[in-house]
């Protein structure tokens, strides 16, 4: 990033699932334009086995970093989805135009969160 951009990002690391963790880094920090989400959990075979902990993970702290977001004025989020929200594609390699179609948790939690923020881009303050 800091080679396309000339600045240097600002890396965090906290919880997200802690709204008061997130809420008091946003409340300490300048105003910034943009948010990078990384946070999340990633392993297939273990979101079979844990599903909840998986959406409980993804889902519920992303819903809490997008409020946070709202609150303080970010609008710009780039987030770190996954190949495995088009499920077992017919063809490689797999484009952007694919059907939709994870197969397993972690991948249906990328492909919610993929809606989720299409929807925040379209409503009132997206």
């Amino acid at each position: 990033v800091e080679k396309i951009t000339g600045k240097k990002p600002v890396f965090v690391k906290l919880d997200i699932c802690n709204p008061a963790a997130l809420e008091k880094f946003f409340e300490a920090s300048d105003k910034f334009d943009a948010c990078i989400h990384f946070a999340g959990l990633k392993a297939v075979g273990e979101s079979v086995k844990k599903p909840l902990r998986y959406y409980s993970n993804n889902l519920v702290g992303t819903l809490y970093l997008l409020n946070a977001m709202e609150k303080y004025g970010c609008r710009s989020i780039i987030f770190s989805s996954s190949a495995t929200v088009y499920g077992d594609p017919a063809s490689l390699p797999i484009t952007e135009d694919f059907p939709i179609q994870p197969t397993n948790p972690y991948g249906r939690t990328k492909a919610m969160i993929e809606e989720m923020l299409r929807d925040v881009a379209k409503g009132e303050t997206g």
